[in-house]
């Protein structure tokens, strides 16, 4: 009796999910083999005989060729497909050139890695795509935490991390728009307190300084009816800020007096 030759099953297509980042998960896949029992053999030791089988949380350990045999009627076909397993960058080393004074640029640097592209993200809605980017004409809101990651073929490594430190030194008065001198010829002034070590500069005209130079507080004393200007200069952390504040004098306010 002549004997039976069987045909051999068709080859099963291979495919993967890859190139996959280090601690995702890798799809294996074959095509549909009519009848077909499925065997899965890689690198590290890897079996399956599932037909598209998963691997989690993969390792560099993983990449390689992956080869699914398709048996059928004791014939069997095998196809099969190549892994890359690419491994994230390392957080870049982020860092920045405060503290600065408020109005100046505030530099921000990562460290450099090979074919990455970065991502920074920031206090008051801040990102940006560049290695070093930097915010010119910096605010007290610019103070804060800024992130940057790294990434490298498709895989995003953890961030780095940097903290920005803004010295804001603010020369806004606080004074009375008018003084009446029916009802006395004095006043007070004030700006916000600039902190430990900061210097408070304070000049008048038609008037003059009764107290308080040198600090955030001042009396003052106008000399006759007409505009008095207060001036200050406050530095504080290497930067400083310049304010003034005009007041009107009259000799009488309608009944009313000012301060």
């Amino acid at each position: 009796t002549p004997g039976i030759v069987l045909p051999s099953p068709q080859v099963p297509v291979a495919g993967s999910s890859g190139p996959v980042c280090a601690g995702g998960t890798l799809a294996l896949a074959a095509a549909s083999v009519s009848g077909a029992t499925y065997a899965w053999t890689g690198p590290n030791g890897f079996f399956s005989s599932l037909q598209n089988p998963t691997l989690v949380s993969v390792t560099a350990a993983a990449s390689g060729t992956y080869i699914v045999t398709a048996t059928a009627n004791g014939c069997s076909t095998a196809a099969s497909t190549s892994v890359t397993v690419n491994t994230p960058p390392s957080a870049p080393a982020a860092a920045n050139g405060g503290p600065i004074c408020a109005g100046g640029t505030l530099a921000l640097t990562a460290s450099a890695i090979a074919n990455a592209t970065y991502a920074w993200t920031g206090p008051n809605g801040f990102t940006s795509a560049l290695q070093n980017p930097s915010i010119p004409n910096a605010t007290a809101a610019a103070a804060g935490v800024y992130s940057v990651t790294a990434t490298v073929s498709g895989c995003t490594g953890p961030a780095g991390s940097t903290s920005a430190v803004m010295n804001p030194v603010s020369a806004a008065i606080a004074a009375p728009t008018q003084i009446c001198l029916t009802s006395g010829n004095t006043g007070t002034a004030s700006v916000p307190d600039a902190g430990s070590g900061a210097t408070y500069a304070w000049t008048i005209t038609n008037g003059a300084i009764t107290g308080g130079q040198g600090t955030p507080s001042i009396a003052f004393s106008v000399a006759a009816a007409g505009p008095t200007t207060l001036g200050i200069t406050v530095v504080s952390g290497g930067c400083s800020a310049n304010g003034s504040a005009t007041i009107s004098v009259q000799t009488q306010c309608g009944g009313l007096s000012t301060l």
